[in-house]
């Protein structure tokens, strides 16, 4: 039996996995600081679901006792990674991430939890991993870091549109119409960007064009709306596909540019 304070979301560890080791992939190596930080990053994200609990009036030791001791422990190993990179200000940039956590909070508590803008800014701030990850290897913030985040939040965002988009054409949800125009204009968008690119070369837009790529095809194909994924374990091992390939693709690039 899973824990009741263990976030069920599976699509939320793949952002998480995704985003760290997309940063792996860039720098071709994995450091203590880093190993530190996505630990104690796991830890606080198991007081996601006792807060949820907390906002829908739940005030009991099931919900309170995860918060001290997994976010006691969270935030100790995120300080032993900032001194190991020494880069003190680093727990500071990481409470940046926790406005994006708020939102989903309050949409709890004004009881719509399945809004799909909760889900987007939750996604965004799951993707600031990949900056934060960033920032231990360099010891502090920069351009680079802030371009990591960009990448990341713009190819989950494309995954959980396409994931939305099937559930809403299963159930037949009004909604479904939004999410099919949201996937085509993102498919508009990506050509005109690589239009653009041809004209006015750019090593790191390139980059970032091409590492999209393939998960830009997989919104291409679903935004016909000819296709329909009748199991969603499938769709979920695809998305994992895509983003075992996405961070494939950023190691390729790394070694090639540099």
């Amino acid at each position: 039996m899973k824990a009741s304070w263990v976030p069920r979301e599976h699509g939320a560890w793949g952002m998480i996995g995704g985003a760290f080791l997309s940063v792996v992939a860039v720098h071709g190596r994995m450091s203590l600081p880093m190993i530190l930080f996505l630990i104690g990053f796991l830890l606080l994200y198991f007081t996601r679901v006792p807060f949820q609990q907390l906002f829908r009036g739940k005030r009991v030791a099931s919900t309170v006792v995860p918060i001290g001791v997994f976010g006691g422990s969270g935030w100790l190993c995120i300080g032993w990674a900032a001194l190991e990179a020494h880069f003190l200000s680093f727990p500071l940039y990481v409470t940046l991430l926790i406005p994006f956590f708020l939102v989903e909070l309050l949409f709890i508590r004004w009881r719509r939890p399945n809004h799909f803008m909760p889900q987007l800014v939750g996604t965004i701030g799951l993707s600031g991993i990949a900056a934060l990850t960033d920032g231990l290897v360099h010891g502090t913030m920069t351009f680079h870091a802030l371009f990591l985040w960009g990448v990341n939040a713009l190819f989950f965002i494309a995954g959980i549109t396409i994931v939305r988009q099937q559930i809403a054409a299963r159930t037949h949800y009004a909604s479904g119409l939004w999410y099919l125009r949201a996937l085509r204009w993102g498919t508009i968008v990506y050509v005109a960007i690589g239009g653009i690119l041809v004209k006015n070369p750019s090593p790191l837009w390139q980059m970032t064009w091409w590492v999209l790529l393939p998960v830009m095809v997989e919104v291409a194909i679903f935004s016909t709306n000819r296709f329909f994924v009748t199991n969603l374990k499938t769709l979920g091992w695809l998305q994992i596909a895509q983003t075992l390939l996405f961070v494939g693709l950023l190691r390729g690039f790394a070694l090639f540019f540099t």
